[in-house]
Formats: C-alpha cells, structure tokens, sequence
C-alpha cells in the first residue's frame, strides 16, 4: 500500500491536473477501500464453518427431542395451591412457584384480568433458557458478518429493508410455532435481521459509508445495543398478549423503515459532524505530507456518497497512517476482549434471575443499563484521559471484582453487583480497545473475523452456565475462567502503545487545492 501511494502521488505530480486519470484514482480507491483476496478468503471460509459447527450441536441436540420436553404451563389451581395462599410478597412468590416447578426454570407469568395475582406459569428447562439466547447472538453475529460482506456493493438502504422485512416475517411466525427446531431457526434469523437493521440504520443516519469509521459511531452502536436490550425486556416481561406484541414490533419496524426512507440526513447527523466542519472543508483539498505514508481516510460526494470520483463534486482526504509495528498486539488484544465481554455478557443476563430474581428479563434489561453507562464513560475517558492507562485501570477492576465474587458467595445481592461492576469494566475497557484499533489502523474486515469470536463467546459462556442452574455448587467454576481472561486483557494493555485523543487530533496538514475534473 506504501508503494501503491508512492507512486500514486508522484505521477501526480508529473501529469496536469486537469488530465487526470480517473480510472486509475477509482482502482487506486478500490485497493485502499475494498477487501483484499486473503480477508476475503479468511471471511469465506471461516465464518460458514464457525456457524456450521454451531448448528451441528444444536441439530444433534433438537432433532431427537419431543418439544413437550422442554417447557410446560403450571396452572396454580392444579397444584393444590390456590391464588389466594401465594405468599404476598413478590420474590417469596416466584421462589414458591420455583419450588412447585423442582428443575424447571420460569420464564413467564400469566396475570389474571384486573389484577396483579398469578394465575399460571411458563415454564422451561434452564439450559433451553441458555440456548435461546445463544442461538439469538449467534444469528447477530453472522448479521455483523453479512453486513460487513456486502455493505459495499449492494448499499445499506438495500440491506436494511431486507433485514426489516426478514424481522417482521420472524415476529409474525415465532408465536404461532409449535417445532422447536423451527423455533430456534426463527430465532437465528431474527438476531441475524436485528444485527442487520442496527447497523445499517446507523450507516444511513451518520452518512458513513466507508470502513474507517468515526469514533462516535462505535460508541452510538453500543448506545443503541443497550437501548435495544432494554427495549425488548420490557416489552417481553409486559403482561401483553402474542397480537400486541406483533402490533408494537411492525409499528416500529415501519417507523424505522419510514424515518430513514424519508428522511436522507436526519438531524442526528448535523449534531454529530460539528466538531468535522473543518475537516469536512478540507476534504475538498489534498493533504499531502513529505515522505509520510498515506492513506485514504474518507471519501464523500456532497449529495450522496459514494466511492466515485468522476464528478466535481467529489473530494477525498488522504492523511498520515499510524505505525502498524504493534497492531498485532491490538489485534490479539482485541479478540480477547472479545472473549471477555462475551462471557460476562451471558453470565450478567443469565445469572442475574438465579442470583436475584427468577425473572430472565432483568438480566437483560440491566446488562443493556451497564453497555449504555459503558458507552458514555469509555468515550469520556478516551476524551480526556491517556487510554493504555485507563484501560489497565478498568480492565485490573475486572479481575477484582470477579474475585470478590468468590469471597462474597455468601450474599447473592453483593455477588450480583460485583458482576454487574464487571461487565461496566469490562464493556468499557472492549470499547477503548476498539478506539484503539482506529487509531493503529486496523481496518473493519478484521472485526467481522473477531465477531466470529464474539459469538463463540456467548455460546461457550451459555453452555458454561447451563451447570450453575442445575446446580448451585457448580456456578463458582465459572468465576475463575473470568478472572482469567480479565488478567490476559490487562496483561497485553502494558506491551500496547499510549494513544491520547489530542495528540491524534493534532495532527498536520498541508492543502493543495484540487481542479475540477
């Protein structure tokens, strides 16, 4: 790539600027921007044959099982146990209802009209409750995949309602099946759309359309991931019904649709790019730098972007590239970080009902609080604060409180803090590592290799946890294997660089206006 910037800008020189070749800049373009063979191949090959291997063990799993198996309806009046003898406080009422269920877990609760008295349960085996939500990320996974895949040649419009009608084909089919492999299908494909809608949502409403991301949008696709978390446990722990729920999930799948159809630039964007007006001026222009390496950091059309330069219209920033003497280390850094937020992120959302509550969807709601609190300290420490130190900080935070876990099993309450403290750490420290990445140079094909990664992380932390709620002995097992990982992420921060925001800010330039074509 050195060379290719070479000799690109010094036939620059040597030719007119109004005889400029465009078909050459427009290869030049497809070089820096687009995949190469070999991210092309590692992205073939090894995402179908992580997913084939995924649902090889679910099949194997589901194939020879009756779905009456798996989950049951416990009707109150049916257990000898009438409304009016349930314990009048609330948590001493689902741990009745536990012990009327023996190793079943419950999942939901059915109200009687115009009160707030149970009058049955859903009931499920606690590994399926795992396997759900395992099975869901999975499909996220393969929808970050997908996306990053083809994203560049079919647009995010295209892909965004494709993703929205595959959603809504999922919320309208899941209620009326009664096939659990069918269901878990369904399950994939509705993560997969979930993925698919977020991302290329954010890509229309911020105009990115390149791969070098700016820093706010990682920290706005958590925001949004959290909201969505929250979102969705509230309206699954809601006492509505299968149609209210198909209703609300249309609503506002089509108020997505319509708000990005209809509006190309939504206000969110102008807010955003006020700290790039600057930039975004000079971008009409050259930056050239003197025996630097270069790279094409950003390319835009001023109606609609795109990777053209045939047009007046179109100006491309070309800027220093950051060393790339430790990017393996960011790198391996980075799919460790991977491994440890995905593993917390299960144990937050799956231990969260076993050690408070037995209602699933506190544990989802809560770890959907902590990534969005994640996301506003992490872009507030990169601000303001040298990163490797910081992170070193907040990743050490992580091992301490997993082992504080360990000498507090005694208090269940105590314990739940201590895992939602390091889930805060250990989302915050993932989220650094990422604007690390950015600043090392490491382009956005590689995420979707360590999203693989991400994905083998819930279903291993989810086949992990299925033993804590068989049996309570078996839960501390799991605190170890965190601790671990929280020590190799602090571990491979003290051999990466420091970076600051306002050293990278700070950066030269030197313009050379560019003629119209």
């Amino acid at each position: 790539l050195n060379n290719i910037f070479h000799n690109f800008t010094s036939s620059f020189y040597q030719t007119t600027m109004k005889q400029l070749d465009t078909g050459k800049l427009n290869r030049l373009l497809q070089q820096a921007g687009g995949f190469g063979k070999w991210q092309r191949v590692q992205l073939l090959l090894l995402a179908p044959s992580f997913l084939l291997i995924g649902w090889c063990c679910f099949a194997a799993l589901f194939i020879s099982q009756d779905a009456s198996n798996f989950e049951k309806v416990l009707n109150v009046s049916s257990n000898n146990l009438t409304v009016t003898e349930l314990p009048g406080n609330e948590s001493q009422m689902y741990q009745t209802a536990a012990e009327i269920c023996s190793e079943w877990r419950i999942v939901h609760v059915f109200i009687e009209n115009n009160t707030t008295k149970p009058k049955k349960y859903m009931c499920v085996l606690p590994w399926l409750l795992a396997t759900h939500q395992a099975v869901f990320l999975l499909g996220s996974a393969s929808g970050h995949i997908i996306f990053t895949l083809t994203a560049l040649r079919f647009g995010p419009k295209k892909i965004l309602i494709c993703a929205t009608a595959l959603h809504c084909v999922c919320c309208f089919t899941i209620p009326f099946n009664s096939y659990l492999i069918l269901f878990e299908i369904l399950r994939f494909l509705d993560g997969f759309s979930v993925a698919c809608i977020q991302i290329s949502a954010l890509c229309l409403i911020l105009g990115v359309t390149s791969r070098n991301y700016h820093p706010l949008v990682i920290i706005l696709l958590a925001t949004v991931r959290g909201l969505s978390n929250v979102t969705l446990s509230a309206i699954a722990s809601s006492s509505l019904d299968w149609t209210e729920l198909i209703a609300v999930t249309a609503v506002s799948s089509l108020f997505l649709f319509s708000y990005i159809k209809l509006i190309p630039e939504s206000p969110l964007w102008y807010v955003l790019r006020g700290e790039r007006v600057h930039a975004e001026r000079m971008m009409r222009q050259i930056a050239h730098y003197n025996g630097h390496r270069l790279r094409i950091e950003s390319i835009h059309r001023i109606q609609q972007p795109a990777l053209t330069i045939n047009t007046d219209e179109t100006f491309f920033k070309l800027s220093d590239v950051p060393p790339k003497c430790k990017s393996f280390l960011c790198e391996i850094h980075l799919s460790l970080n991977w491994l440890l937020h995905g593993f917390l992120y299960e144990m937050t959302s799956l231990l969260a009902p076993f050690i408070a509550w037995n209602i699933p969807e506190v544990g989802h709601s809560l770890s959907g609080i902590v990534e969005m609190f994640s996301a506003l300290l992490a872009y507030i420490l990169w601000q303001h604060f040298p990163t490797r130190i910081t992170a070193i900080f907040s990743s050490a935070m992580i091992t301490f409180f997993l082992v504080a876990c360990l000498f507090g099993a005694e208090q269940r309450s105590g314990m739940f803090v201590c895992v939602l403290l390091a889930k805060l750490c250990a989302y915050t420290t993932f989220l650094m590592t990422q604007l690390i990445a950015l600043d090392f140079n490491i382009g956005q094909d590689r995420f979707a290799i360590l999203i693989v990664l991400y994905a083998i992380a819930d279903i291993g932390a989810a086949l992990a946890t299925f033993a804590s709620f068989q049996e309570q002995s078996a839960l501390w097992t799991t605190f170890p294997i965190g601790a671990v990982l929280g020590f190799l992420v602090t571990s491979t921060f003290i051999f990466l660089p420091n970076t600051h925001r306002r050293d990278h800010l700070r950066s030269r330039e030197i313009a050379i206006p560019l003629q119209p074509l």
